[in-house]
C-alpha cells in the first residue's frame, strides 16, 4: 500500500498496491497454491509409508506382532484401567454430592413451610 495525499490534521490515506509492487495480489494466491501442494504431498507421502508393512506381521490393534507391541499394549490397557476407576469415581461424587444438595435444598424447603406461620395458610 502506497501512502496517500495528505488531509487536514496530518493524517495519511492508504491505497490500493498497485500491480507492479512487490506485494501484489496476484502473488497470494500462488504461494497459498504451494503450500497446499506441499501439505498434499506430505500427505501422500505418509500414506504411502503406512501402507508399506511386511506380509507376514500384519498389525492389528487387538493383536500386536512383536513383544515390543504387546507390552505397549499391556501398559496402555492398565492406564485405560486406571483411568476408567479415576472417571467412576469423580462422576459418581459428583453425583453424590448433587443428590445431597438436592435432598437437602427439598427438606429445607419442606421444614421452611412447617415452621414459618405465614406460609401454613398457603397449603
Amino acid at each position: 500500500m502506497t501512502p496517500g495525499p495528505r488531509k487536514a490534521g496530518g493524517t495519511v490515506t492508504r491505497t490500493r498496491a498497485r500491480a507492479g509492487d512487490a506485494a501484489s495480489a496476484s502473488e497470494v494466491p500462488s504461494d497459498v497454491r504451494k503450500r497446499l501442494w506441499s501439505v498434499l504431498a506430505l500427505l501422500a507421502l505418509t500414506l504411502l509409508l503406512a501402507s508399506c508393512s511386511s506380509a507376514g506381521k500384519p498389525q492389528d490393534t487387538f493383536n500386536p506382532a512383536g513383544q515390543p507391541a504387546q507390552e505397549q499394549k499391556d501398559i496402555l490397557v492398565l492406564v485405560l484401567w486406571i483411568a476408567l476407576g479415576v472417571f467412576i469415581l469423580v462422576e459418581g461424587g459428583i453425583l453424590l454430592i448433587s443428590c445431597v444438595v438436592i435432598l437437602v435444598n427439598i427438606g429445607v424447603d419442606l421444614l421452611y413451610a412447617v415452621v414459618n406461620p405465614r406460609l401454613r395458610g398457603s397449603r
